[in-house]
């Protein structure tokens, strides 16, 4: 059927809804129960909940630093077991009062330079992967920060990239985490959603085959 006027091409995917509310929140909780599962040169408190403490006085630096009003910030309950809930064997859902999508795609770019430096000083594959998640995402979020509405081809080089990054980096920590039998680095549809998307950009699947995959949820 024709409609005059659309084109598959006109089918865009929520970014907010992907990305802000489903893969950025699942990375960010990921990092923060890893970073605080046992004391580090990092983080070196002597319970998890001493260690999420230490870990937003750094966020809430950062933020600082970068200007950043209380509006576009994460809630101080994030970093706290309670909103974590390590035991309850469950993946983590943040309601959008403690971390809203303005909040998330900003603490984006404090995961990836606090997961970066992680890596580059212990050269370790769990964080070195985690850190490939981390910035892959940022790198993502860089270029709709910066790109228009419509993405100029050197925008979408960019994506690619930090898709590829990030979607790497989310496999190897995924495989981790099912093997210690952690509820963390989360598979989830949404996933699926941006990787039909990256399919599209580099032409891998027309665009209309994917009409139906971009209706995931």
């Amino acid at each position: 059927m024709r409609i005059p006027g659309w084109s598959p091409w006109r089918i865009l995917p929520d970014i907010m809804h992907i990305c802000y509310l489903a893969c950025t929140v699942d990375v960010i909780t990921s990092c923060l129960l890893d970073w605080s599962d046992s004391a580090s040169l990092f983080f070196n408190g002597s319970s998890r909940e001493k260690r999420l403490t230490q870990l937003w006085e750094n966020y809430r630096s950062w933020c600082e630093s970068q200007g950043y009003d209380l509006a576009d910030r994460a809630s101080r309950k994030l970093f706290s077991t309670s909103a974590l809930k390590p035991e309850a064997g469950k993946y983590v859902e943040v309601s959008q009062k403690t971390l809203n999508a303005t909040a998330a795609r900003y603490m984006a770019f404090w995961v990836a330079s606090v997961s970066k430096k992680i890596a580059e000083w212990t050269g370790a594959d769990p964080d070195m992967f985690r850190a490939g998640a981390a910035m892959g995402l940022a790198e993502i979020e860089m270029v709709c920060l910066r790109g228009g509405r419509v993405f100029s081809p050197p925008e979408w080089t960019h994506f690619e990239f930090g898709y590829l990054v990030y979607r790497a980096g989310l496999n190897k920590m995924g495989a981790i985490a099912l093997e210690k039998k952690q509820t963390r680095w989360r598979q989830r549809p949404r996933v699926m959603v941006l990787n039909t998307w990256f399919m599209i950009s580099t032409g891998l699947i027309p665009v209309t085959v994917a009409i139906s995959s971009m209706r995931i949820s």
